[in-house]
Parts: structure tokens; C-alpha cells; sequence
């Protein structure tokens, strides 16, 4: 069997249903499996013993500390396809509990832990550690950037600015950055500057990017500019058909012009894409924009 099925198993064993976190805990990590036991010889029968035995079987060895190693970070960095988030969460916790990392990896684990924890709705967790990461590496605008959406989802939209402001001098023009904060000066009031913001990222934006759209989309609905709103969610999904914020924008927009069949199937697929998304679009852009 190759070594990383092999390292596979081994990690879903070790880290099977584990109990979902508490925001503010961490979550219990895997421990290494046990060695193999041989298996007891079967009871003799009542007959002559034979001339030779024939040798134990040795029992097949563990896997080294390196193995496991290699697999917990493959587990935490979403190495190995289809990893849940849980599964990723215990990883990253197994090797912070190591207390063997250099300063930059366990800047990475928390970075990753992190990630994992804010997909699921863990913010005050997810804050945490990219707070924990941010001690270690205080200008990582990765990093910035993802305590700015936490905080955002949160409530805390001035401390939300300031992260993306942070970002921003770390990697000028960086177009999600300055998309997220487009929304988060909207959402303070400051108009004009989240407009600016958001062409610019619209500008700035790789062709395979369709988040600076959503944005936009989304700023214009909350402002009944349907029109322009759905100029941005066509782009959107044409640079990125499996855009699941695009994917629901578009229903509440084919809701209202009657279409229900085609709003049910946006619905369906973009949540199929990710569970969350009713709850991630009301984090971004305020509740009550989908219902």
C-alpha cells in the first residue's frame, strides 16, 4: 500500500469524529496508535509436538515519528484532498502540542488552524489564532486578512479596517484585500472610499478572481441597484462559475424578477458548494440581504 494512503489511514484513525471545538478551546489533537501487538500463538493440540517449530511472525512496525510528522502537516495544510475541517483543526492542534516546531512553522499551524476555524463559524477561536500567528509574524497579510474578516463577521468592523489597512501596507493593491475592505468602509459609512475600493479591486483583480465582483454585487443590492448588481454577478461567475457567494447573490436577484425555478437551483448549488454560505453573506455584507 504507498505510504500516504497508508499515512491516511493512520490519521483517520488517530483523529476519527473528534468533538467539535469550543471557540475558546483548543481542540484535544491525535495521539500516536499504539504498536501493533503479535498475536498470541493459538493452544496446542493434543498430538506429538513437531520436530521444528516454525517462527513467530513479527508484527509489522508503527510508523516513525517523521511519518507521522509529514501526515499531521499534510492533514493541518490541506495537503491531502478532502480533508474536513475538523480533522485539519486536531492536526494543526497535534503539532502545536509537539512543542518541537520552529517559530515559523507554528506560525503556519496556527495560520491554518485558524483558516479552518473561521470556514466552520469559529471566529472568536479563528481570532485567536491569527492573533497568535500575527505575535510571531506581525506583518503577514494573509494573516491580517483573515483576522480582519473574523473580526468583521464579529461586529468589530473599526478593529476589522485597521487589520486591512495593516494588510494593505504589507501588499499594496493586493485586490481581495483592498474588495474586503471596500465592504468593511461600507459598512462603517464611509461611502465613497468603499467605492473607490472596490473598483480598484475590480481592477486590480487575476482573471480567475470573481471576489471583487461579489463585493461590488453585493454593496449594490443592499442599495436596490439590481442592475449594476447583476453586471457584477454575471463577470463573477464567468470568471468563476463555482463562486458560491455569486452563485446565491444570484438568486435573491432571480428571486425578485420571478425566475423561482432558476433561484432554486443558485440555491442548491451554492450550497452545495459550501453549507454556510446564507450565514458567510450575512457575516460580509449584513444580515437580511438573502433570507
Amino acid at each position: 500500500m504507498p505510504l500516504l494512503i497508508c499515512l491516511m489511514l493512520l490519521w483517520g484513525s488517530a483523529l476519527a469524529q473528534p468533538a467539535p471545538p469550543q471557540p475558546a478551546q483548543a481542540v484535544p489533537g491525535p495521539t500516536a496508535p499504539p504498536a501493533p501487538q503479535a498475536t498470541p500463538p493459538a493452544a496446542e493440540a493434543a498430538r506429538p509436538a513437531p520436530a521444528a517449530e516454525a517462527p513467530a511472525a513479527e508484527a509489522p512496525a508503527g510508523p516513525s515519528e517523521a511519518e507521522l510528522r509529514l501526515a499531521g502537516w499534510q492533514t493541518c495544510t490541506g495537503e491531502l484532498p478532502n480533508v474536513p475541517s475538523q480533522r485539519a483543526i486536531a492536526a494543526c492542534t497535534w503539532l502545536l502540542e509537539q512543542n518541537r516546531e520552529p517559530p515559523s512553522n507554528v506560525a503556519v499551524a496556527l495560520y491554518n488552524r485558524g483558516n479552518e476555524r473561521r470556514r466552520i463559524g469559529q471566529h472568536e477561536a479563528a481570532a485567536g489564532d491569527f492573533t497568535a500567528a500575527l505575535a510571531i509574524v506581525p506583518s503577514d497579510p494573509a494573516t491580517l486578512l483573515n483576522r480582519a474578516i473574523v473580526r468583521r463577521a464579529m461586529g468589530d468592523r473599526a478593529n476589522a479596517l485597521v487589520d486591512l489597512n495593516a494588510a494593505l501596507r504589507a501588499a499594496p493593491g493586493n485586490p481581495n484585500i483592498l474588495a474586503n475592505r471596500c465592504i468593511t468602509r461600507r459598512r462603517l459609512g464611509e461611502g465613497d472610499a468603499a467605492l473607490a475600493d472596490c473598483d480598484a479591486a475590480i481592477a486590480r483583480a487575476e482573471p480567475g478572481n470573481a471576489f471583487p465582483h461579489v463585493a461590488r454585487a453585493g454593496l449594490s443590492l443592499r442599495r436596490g441597484m439590481d442592475g449594476p448588481a447583476a453586471s457584477d454577478l454575471t463577470e463573477a461567475l464567468r470568471r468563476d462559475p463555482r463562486a458560491d457567494k455569486a452563485l446565491r447573490l444570484r438568486a435573491v436577484l432571480r428571486t425578485k424578477r420571478g425566475r423561482v425555478a432558476d433561484a432554486q437551483a443558485d440555491i442548491a448549488a451554492a450550497q452545495a458548494l459550501s453549507p454556510r454560505v446564507d450565514a458567510e453573506i450575512a457575516e460580509i455584507f449584513g444580515p437580511g440581504l438573502v433570507p
